[in-house]
């Protein structure tokens, strides 16, 4: 799962990465955030990992925690994003950890 900002990108962000057109056939990346409701019954018990630590990507951590395995949220510096998303992350880490 790639997520890509409240400007919603998709392949084009990265086209220009040599190797990335093997993102964009792989069944394993989804660069479409819309998408993400439907793709719940595939992530069940799957190690998930999200590009992105501001809304889109943190929303998205949060909706697929029920039913993922593992999620890793990469974030390039800090966690942005609205607080009440960022506490409810920091809720799923310590009820992991617990």
């Amino acid at each position: 799962m790639i997520t890509t900002g409240q400007i919603i990108q998709g392949y084009e962000a990265i086209a220009a990465i040599d190797g990335s057109h093997e993102l964009l056939s792989s069944e394993q990346v989804c660069f479409n955030l819309g998408a993400t409701p439907l793709l719940i019954p595939y992530i069940n018990e799957k190690v998930v990992a999200i590009v992105g630590g501001g809304n889109n990507g943190l929303v998205t951590a949060i909706r697929l925690s029920e039913t993922a395995r593992h999620i890793h949220l990469l974030v390039r510096s800090q966690m942005g994003g609205f607080k009440f998303n960022q506490k409810a992350i920091y809720e799923q880490i310590e009820a992991v950890q617990n």
